[in-house]
């Protein structure tokens, strides 16, 4: 095996993801130096899977999304780290990309790199061919960048003067297990949402309750392009536009209560 020019850490964070974990770590295992993976408490058999496809397994009390990855990402022995979500494997080209890039060193030429997260719902074996992608800089140079400490928007924040290049390879992103484990998902995340809403002093206005679920539908279903599957597309247009609905509802009756 050709040693790398840049050795590279992958770091994960989970819990309770045995179904998904051992085909993302595999994914990684082959291009990478090491995998941490940061466990909140899985009640499955996510820690055993994860540590036996070849990872470190840490536990971690759940710290919120970006001081968990930060934390995560403190565990990393290299300065170079890439992080994905225990739902989200690379793809074939994606492997063969990364590994070329820090092999030959050329990784350095940007401090940080985006990489496109194409939808993969589970009745399909890949990305449809023009399914909703969003990019997301998630290898990078810890020394120049770093997760936001944010307990919901765990997103990379690039330093001051550094350079972005983009990954034409892409993640695998398998999100949807069913519709129940979506819903159980978004009342979760609403709740976290609304208490990172109030703990920055942001306001949702009321009149939201009566826009926020027909223009989210819209938004899923049109530019999302969620209308590509069909009536399932339908079914996932709508379980969006409900998620988004229920972080301002969340939020009125959290005002609502304050009043009482």
């Amino acid at each position: 095996m050709t040693k790398p020019a840049i050795p590279l850490s992958v770091f994960i964070i989970v819990k309770d993801e045995a179904d998904r974990i051992g085909e993302t770590i595999e994914s990684v295992i082959s291009i990478c130096d090491e995998v941490i993976v940061v466990d909140s408490g899985s009640q499955d058999d996510t820690v055993a899977i994860a540590t036996q496809a070849g990872a470190r397994v840490i536990h971690q009390d759940f710290l919120g999304y970006g001081p968990q990855k930060r934390f995560a990402e403190s565990l990393c022995k290299h300065d170079w780290v890439f992080n994905i979500d225990a739902d989200e494997p690379l793809t074939k080209a994606s492997q063969e990309e990364i590994k070329a890039l820090c092999e030959s060193g050329e990784v350095t030429r940007h401090q940080c790199w985006r990489i496109p997260r194409k939808i993969v719902y589970p009745h399909e074996q890949e990305p449809a061919l023009w399914a909703f992608n969003s990019i997301h800089i998630r290898l990078y140079d810890r020394r120049k960048s770093g997760f936001k400490d944010s307990s919901v928007h765990d997103a990379v924040l690039p330093g001051e003067g550094v350079s972005i290049g983009q990954l034409k390879g892409a993640l695998a992103h398998k999100s949807h297990r069913d519709i129940n484990f979506q819903v159980e998902k978004f009342n979760r995340y609403a709740e976290m949402q609304v208490v990172d809403l109030v703990a920055r002093g942001r306001r949702l206005p009321r009149w939201r309750l009566i826009t926020e679920f027909p223009l989210c539908f819209l938004k899923a279903y049109f530019i999302r392009r969620q209308f590509i599957y069909g009536f399932w597309g339908v079914s996932i247009s709508i379980s969006f536009a409900y998620s988004r609905f229920l972080r301002v509802a969340k939020f009125h009756e959290t005002e609502l209560n304050k009043i009482d």
